[in-house]
């Protein structure tokens, strides 16, 4: 049997959720029902949106982990540094979690047409193929390309004494 080793937390706090989405958008998808959450707070307190940041961080775990480049303590620590790359994955997060949202309101929507969303899922794709990279030092010294010479030692005017057999050499 296999075993999850998926998170339990979303990687953006309702907080930032609202920071990055503005609170009315969320206001309008929220309830399930058709009336509109009154405030920003009231939006944040929504246990609907903690789920939908959730699903988002599910599909930033899927995409990172296809990719085989991070674990979850990857991510996590990602998380707790607090820096620029924490303050992308949180948005990443609110993007994504905005979509599913979106669609969960309209299904007939296309999560990936979403402006907004468009961004998060063109990053999760370059996540997962390696042509982008979280900073994490050890997945940048991974991803450096060193060149590898393919003679030891090469002799020298190798090139030259080749093609002498083949043009001769000018004052001999």
């Amino acid at each position: 049997m296999s075993t999850p080793i998926g998170g339990t937390s979303a990687y953006c706090t309702p907080a930032q959720a609202v920071l990055f989405i503005d609170w009315r958008w969320w206001a309008d998808l929220l309830p399930p029902t058709d009336n509109r959450e009154a405030s920003s707070a009231a939006v944040q307190a929504d246990p609907n949106l903690l789920e939908f940041l959730k699903e988002g961080a599910g599909l930033i775990e899927f995409a990172v982990m296809k990719g085989g480049r991070y674990t979850l303590t990857d991510i996590q620590a990602i998380v707790t540094q607090a820096g620029n790359a924490s303050k992308k994955l949180a948005s990443m997060n609110a993007q994504l979690s905005w979509a599913t949202a979106h669609t969960a309101k309209n299904p007939l929507c296309n999560p990936e047409d979403l402006t907004a969303a468009k961004t998060a899922f063109m990053l999760l794709d370059e996540l997962a193929a390696g042509e982008m990279i979280f900073p994490l030092q050890e997945v940048v010294d991974a991803s450096m390309e060193h060149a590898i010479p393919v003679w030891k030692n090469p002799p020298p005017n190798k090139f030259s004494d080749q093609a002498r057999r083949y043009f001769g050499q000018r004052g001999e």
